[in-house]
């Protein structure tokens, strides 16, 4: 009876070890969507800044990275001695600016934004297989100046977040649109898309800031 007891604990033991073990891995793991939502929370709250008038560009040291042949295959130049910006990087002032940081610069949604005074360009670190970006950021310059971040933290394609369609609407406001993903949504399709209006100061320290969104649908 002693031995069947000590037999039957042993086994329980070790379930335990191996179960616990992979429920103690399971919850360590982020959920995929749920760790993409968090790029998009601002939107949830009334819109405050967080740029800053003479700021400095966010450094993309500590993002992820991507490979060589990802870059190469999706034909994303790296900045190795901050070379002179070509069509799809930028002007010849915010391009190098942006690598100085860290980022990889392109052209949002493959076009240029550039107008009255106003430049927006994107800034990488990393893009998907299908050569979308991950770990992305769109960047205001003002007169050549760098004014700030249309969102406070670095963005994934089709994830929550995410930003779409950019306007300069003047030489003192601009719009962008964000994807909302609810749990459910699948990478195509948002549930809903909120649009973000800037108030551009402009002068020697230009700054942007958000004022106001809107949800679209």
């Amino acid at each position: 009876m002693k031995v069947g007891v000590t037999r039957t604990a042993s086994i329980l033991v070790a379930w335990l070890r191996i179960n616990g073990f992979a429920l103690s891995l399971l919850l360590t793991l982020p959920a995929a969507h749920g760790l993409a939502q968090s790029a998009g929370t601002w939107l949830d709250r009334p819109m405050q800044g967080w740029n800053s008038a003479g700021g400095a560009i966010p450094s993309a040291r500590s993002l992820p990275v991507a490979s060589s042949a990802t870059l190469e295959r999706c034909k994303v130049a790296a900045p190795p001695g901050l070379p002179a910006a070509t069509p799809n990087q930028g002007s010849p002032l915010a391009g190098p600016s942006l690598s100085r940081a860290g980022w990889r610069p392109y052209l949002h949604q493959d076009r240029a934004l550039a107008r009255l005074g106003i430049e927006i360009i994107g800034g990488l670190t990393d893009m998907t297989q299908t050569c979308e970006p991950v770990s992305f950021n769109l960047f205001v310059f003002v007169d050549g100046r760098f004014a700030g971040t249309l969102a406070p933290a670095p963005m994934t394609t089709a994830r929550d977040g995410a930003v779409g369609a950019v306007r300069i609407v003047s030489d003192t406001a601009l719009t962008a649109e964000f994807a909302r993903y609810a749990a459910s949504d699948s990478e195509c399709c948002p549930s809903s898309r909120v649009k973000v209006t800037y108030r551009i100061d402009r002068g020697q320290a230009p700054i942007v800031t958000p004022v106001s969104s809107q949800t679209l649908r």
